[in-house]
């Protein structure tokens, strides 16, 4: 009878934890969704003002601003997006997503990884990578 119960205890937590990952892979599905409507209406400001306090202590708002309005710049807009993977991460620092794109913008190529800590389903921007021949040729 132990063993049904542990059993069950564990399923359940499985499940759980699945879901919660899957909720927290949309969450920041759709909030590299808002970071590229954002990146497009040349909104740099709102990102960093909506990003999560540890990318503000690394990086100040002038920093982060260039580097979006020279992608903006010189990528031009978002035209196509595809995921590439993903990976959930648990800690003492919090719940964290980090999600891949290979995105094709006006004038280039791009690969673009985001990281976001996660605050009550919210995903936060933590970290912004971005890898394009062309944002450093055009």
């Amino acid at each position: 009878m132990k063993t049904i119960i542990t059993i069950s205890i564990l399923a359940a937590l499985v499940t759980l934890t699945a879901c919660s990952m899957s909720g927290n892979v949309d969450a920041a599905d759709a909030a590299v969704v808002e970071f590229h409507v954002l990146l497009d209406a040349g909104r740099f400001d709102e990102l960093y003002d909506a990003a999560d306090d540890e990318l503000k202590a690394a990086t100040i708002r002038k920093d982060f601003v260039d580097l979006l309005g020279a992608v903006s710049r010189k990528l031009g807009e978002v035209v196509t997006t595809q995921k590439t993977g993903w990976r959930v991460q648990r800690g003492t620092g919090g719940s964290f997503v980090t999600v891949a794109y290979a995105t094709s913008f006006a004038h280039g190529e791009a690969v673009e990884q985001f990281t976001f800590r996660m605050h009550d389903g919210e995903a936060r921007l933590l970290n912004y990578h971005i890898n394009s021949n062309a944002l450093i040729i055009n």
